[in-house]
């Protein structure tokens, strides 16, 4: 089963019939969410879902504002608001 597959999948599961027209994610810069933001954002597309996303940049370690901006520019790429 491809990870596509078994998102979507577990989406068809949690989420009601049919899914709803808009859905947010919060985003950390880290490479698990952001290979799952690509993930939603194909599964987003194929359903016509508008994903959402948002990050922070929290100011708590001197990365944080480098990867909002990266989170910010990976979702413009994708095409997600």
């Amino acid at each position: 089963m491809t990870p596509e597959h078994h998102l979507s999948e577990r989406l068809a599961d949690l989420l009601p019939h049919p899914p709803p027209a808009r859905l947010g994610a919060a985003v950390s810069g880290g490479g698990d969410p952001t290979a799952l933001t690509h993930l939603c954002a194909g599964w987003a597309g194929q359903a016509g879902v508008a994903l959402e996303v948002a990050t922070s940049d929290h100011g708590l370690r001197a990365a944080a504002a480098a990867e909002a901006a990266q989170v910010a520019a990976a979702a413009a790429a994708l095409g997600l608001s």
